[in-house]
């Protein structure tokens, strides 16, 4: 396994500190750290202002979403040998699913499709209104379900006692009702919403507050090399204390709380108060909770070191690593690293993560040509394990960067462990799976997005996934009827008689036109209704 070789010049650090001139001609750890602020927020808000354009330009009404899975030949082969039966009859499996927004209604259809065949349709129709979630499966019964989004708050209550005490920080848990509530502000997202200008501010407000505080940093000049690609930077190698630590935290808070701009987005957005209110809340606890820490207490020892290359000329940082302290030793508890040199149209990255004796890495190099296209193969470990490598062609940087994936990308596994690092039950597996890759294809938009993976065999096709949205589409579906029959979903008895009655012969005829065999019909019919079924019950 390759690793990120962080290279020092010490030399050249020791001529630096000789010469104050030149070393003056840095920025400062904290000017590093706001010019890096500034490009982080230019990058931020491409992004989002894409995406708030396409959310105006089409605003919420519908998507319609296809998910296809298919088998070739042979695919077919190696599933023979595998399963019990026989899966020479099928070609795909599918769903179609269409949602729409009405006036007071949530709207979803899903059809799923064997063979290019619809066989089952599920309506679901979250009621706004009423604050009630419905659906139905026509083909078996033109009643609905009907539940209450009151009947799960006492539920969803205790689930909620219950996540308190894994919950720290800053947090909102919400109810089904304010789920409800986000659901109905939806719609009105594309006015809601904050402009780009205004999460630019917010971004700028919160990052230089914390930068604020920030210690200075001692820097050396360094070179950052991630296989094979070095930038030249200045290497800052600041200290985070538990006193800057605790101003920091302490002061972000008291902006938050005093925050009248995030209060309106967040009302607005999410379009109930109290859902403000519960996250207003949770950090005045929090507050709270620092106010009882004697400043006095607070230490000068160290809690997060902290990497920094930066790059003068690109005014930005090239790479960070992040390395959280032990409060019971003098061992590091996490580290995290990212680093992303370039160097000409050649860059490289890293991405890592290690915690106690288990980490994951991902790690590799590619170039960059003129129009903003990349080819690179880049590797994923864990620990000491390559999991798989991944070769990507054509990948559009620039739509990248605003949100949209564009390009190929082929998943193998060139490297196995070796057998001392393998457990013996994994063996075959491991092996079984190395013969295999997955070709993946990106096509995506403002409004499309295309997405088809398969599994290879050398130049042998095994099967295909197929995933496509559109959330330009305009579905036309219907809420539930007023005065529509429904059953009760916490009426148990209600609920097993319908169980019991439902007409399932539409359903067995339309598994069958796709191609089904009888003797799995008969089997899943089996497992469906029990045991004990009789052969009239069988035959539907």
């Amino acid at each position: 396994m390759k690793k990120i070789h962080l290279i020092p010049c010490a030399a050249l650090a020791l001529a630096m500190c000789a010469l104050p001139m030149a070393a003056a001609a840095a920025p400062t750890y904290q000017e590093a750290e706001e010019q890096q602020l500034e490009k982080s927020i230019e990058e931020t808000l491409l992004m989002y202002d894409e995406s708030l354009t396409a959310l105006k330009e089409n605003g919420v009404v519908g998507a319609a979403e296809d998910l296809t899975i298919s088998l070739d030949p042979a695919g077919k082969i190696i599933l023979k040998a595998l399963l019990p039966i026989d899966l020479s009859w099928l070609e795909n499996v599918g769903l179609h699913a269409d949602v729409a927004f009405d006036e007071d209604d949530l709207l979803e259809m899903v059809d799923l499709r064997i063979n290019d065949t619809p066989v089952a349709e599920v309506n679901a129709d979250f009621a706004m209104d009423e604050e009630a979630f419905y659906f139905q499966i026509p083909i078996i019964s033109d009643q609905y379900v009907r539940m209450l989004f009151s009947d799960m708050e006492a539920a969803a209550e205790q689930s909620m006692e219950d996540m308190d005490d894994y919950t720290y920080g800053v947090s909102v848990q919400l109810t089904p009702a304010q789920t409800m509530a986000m659901l109905k502000a939806m719609k009105s997202l594309p006015e809601t919403m904050p402009d780009t200008s205004t999460v630019g501010e917010i971004m700028d407000r919160y990052g230089k507050l914390i930068i604020s505080h920030l210690p200075d940093a001692e820097s050396v000049e360094d070179t950052l090399e991630v296989e094979g690609v070095s930038q030249q930077c200045v290497k800052y190698m600041p200290e985070i204390t538990e006193k800057v630590f605790f101003e920091v935290l302490t002061d972000v808070l008291a902006e938050f709380e005093a925050d009248e701009e995030i209060k309106n987005i967040v009302v607005n957005v999410c379009g109930d108060p109290a859902i403000y209110d519960q996250l207003l809340a949770s950090a005045q606890d929090m507050s709270a909770q620092l106010a009882e820490v004697d400043p006095e207490t607070l230490t000068d020892d160290v809690l997060i070191n902290m990497n920094v290359w930066y790059d003068e000329a690109a005014m930005s940082v090239a790479g960070r690593q992040i390395m959280l302290a032990d409060t019971y030793s003098e061992e590091v508890a996490l580290e995290i690293v990212d680093a992303h040199p370039v160097n000409g149209d050649a860059c490289a990255r890293y991405l890592g993560m290690t915690a106690d004796d288990t980490s994951l890495s991902y790690f590799g190099n590619g170039t960059v040509d003129g129009d903003g296209m990349l080819d690179g193969t880049y590797h994923l470990y864990y620990n000491t394990w390559p999991i798989v490598d991944v070769a990507v062609s054509d990948w559009d940087t620039a739509t990248a960067k605003i949100g949209y994936l564009n390009g190929t990308a082929e998943i193998t596994r060139s490297v196995m462990p070796t057998p001392e690092e393998v457990p013996e039950e994994m063996a075959d597996i491991l092996a079984f799976v190395s013969d295999y890759s997955i070709n993946a294809t990106f096509a995506g938009s403002p409004t499309v997005a295309d997405c088809t993976l398969s599994v290879m065999n050398g130049q042998d096709q095994y099967a295909t996934l197929k995933a496509h949205v559109d959330a330009s589409a305009r579905p036309e579906l219907e809420a539930v009827p007023e005065g529509a029959e429904y059953i009760d979903a916490t009426d148990e008895e209600a609920m097993n008689n319908f169980g019991a009655n439902f007409d399932i012969n539409a359903l067995v005829q339309r598994v069958s036109d796709a191609g089904v065999p009888d003797e799995i019909i008969q089997l899943v019919l089996q497992n469906f209704l029990g045991a004990g079924a009789t052969e009239e019950e069988l035959a539907g």
